[in-house]
C-alpha cells in the first residue's frame, strides 16, 4: 500500500493537469497583483486585494481539477478491475482519496505561497505571521473540494461532473448565504479571509471538513454498491 501511495503522489503532480491548476492559480493571483501595482501608486494591502479578487470564486474548479476524475479514466480503461485483483480486495480507492485530497490541496497551496512570499519580501504585507498562518486555508480548502469531487466519480457516470458540482454548489452558497444569514460561513472566506477583513477562524474549517465527510462517505457508499454488483 505505501509503495502505491508513493506511486500515486508521483503519478498526481507529474500529471499536466495539476501543472494546469498551479498555473491558472498563479495567474489568478500575480494578475490582479500586477494590476494594483501598476495602476494604484497608493495601493496598500496588496496581497489581501489580490487574494481576494479572483481566486477565490474559481478555487473549487482549480482545486478537483489535478486527479479527481483519475479513477474514472482508469475504469474506462479496465486499469482498475486490474488493479482490484491485484490488491485482492483492500480498496485502493481510498489511498487514491488521500492523494486526490493532497493534490487538490497543493494546487491551491503553491499559487498562494508564491505570492505570499513576492509581497512579503516586497514590503507588501503587515503582520506577516497572521498571513503566514493563514496558507494552511488553501490547503484544508483544496482537500476538502477535492475529496468531495472524488467521492462524485463513484456515483455518476459522467466525467465533467464531479469538476463542474463543487464549482456549481460552491457559487450557489455564494449567493444564497447572506440571504440565509450564514455570512459567517461565507464560502470564499475559506480562502481569503481578508475579503471582509476577517482573520483565521475555527469557521474557515467548517465547510472543507463537511465536504471532506460528504466525500468519504460517498467513497464507501460507492465501493460497497460496486462490490454488491459485482458480487450478484
Amino acid at each position: 500500500m505505501m509503495k502505491f501511495l508513493k506511486t500515486d503522489l508521483k503519478r498526481a503532480f507529474s500529471e499536466p493537469a495539476f501543472f494546469l491548476g498551479a498555473i491558472l492559480g498563479i495567474i489568478s493571483l500575480f494578475a490582479p497583483a500586477a494590476y494594483f501595482m501598476l495602476t494604484d501608486a497608493a495601493a496598500d494591502g496588496i496581497y489581501s486585494r489580490a487574494q481576494s479578487l479572483v481566486l477565490p470564486f474559481a478555487a473549487p474548479l482549480l482545486a478537483a481539477m489535478p486527479y479527481s476524475t483519475m479513477i474514472m479514466l482508469e475504469k474506462e480503461t479496465h486499469y482498475r478491475t486490474m488493479m482490484n485483483a491485484k490488491f485482492q480486495g483492500k480498496s485502493y480507492e481510498f489511498i487514491r482519496l488521500l492523494v486526490c485530497g493532497i493534490s487538490g490541496g497543493a494546487v491551491l497551496f503553491v499559487p498562494q505561497l508564491l505570492l505570499f512570499v513576492f509581497c512579503a519580501v516586497s514590503g507588501q504585507i503587515d503582520d506577516i505571521p497572521l498571513r503566514a498562518r493563514e496558507l494552511v486555508l488553501p490547503v484544508c480548502f483544496g482537500v476538502g473540494y477535492a475529496i468531495f469531487s472524488y467521492g462524485l466519480t463513484f456515483v455518476n457516470r459522467q466525467r465533467y461532473i464531479p469538476t463542474a458540482i463543487p464549482q456549481v454548489i460552491y457559487l450557489f452558497c455564494v449567493y444564497a448565504f447572506p440571504h440565509l444569514k450564514l455570512e459567517r460561513f461565507y464560502p470564499p472566506l475559506d480562502i481569503s479571509p481578508a475579503i471582509y477583513g476577517g482573520e483565521l477562524s475555527l469557521d474557515r474549517f467548517v465547510i472543507p471538513a463537511t465536504l471532506t465527510l460528504a466525500g468519504l462517505v460517498l467513497t464507501f457508499a460507492g465501493i460497497i454498491s460496486g462490490r454488491s454488483r459485482s458480487e450478484q
